[in-house]
């Protein structure tokens, strides 16, 4: 699972407290997301208070669909 994202953003999420669930991106489908698997990773959780989207995403290039964008 190649999961391209900025390195430093999971730093700065563990200097403050924090930790990150991934949305994992499959490049076998355009590097898009599955929101029905990132729901299930976030239902039990109590605390989220900060949600990072990068789009379009970099390296990859891919553009979330509005509708993506909706759901998300």
């Amino acid at each position: 699972m190649i999961r391209p994202y900025y390195p430093l953003y999971i730093s700065y999420l563990q200097i403050v407290g924090g930790g990150a669930i991934f949305a994992d991106a499959i490049e076998e489908s355009n590097w898009n997301i599955d929101l029905d698997t990132l729901a299930k990773k976030v239902k039990n959780e109590k605390r989220i208070k900060y949600i990072l989207i990068t789009n379009p995403n970099n390296p990859a290039g891919y553009i979330i669909s509005r509708k993506k964008l909706e759901g998300l």
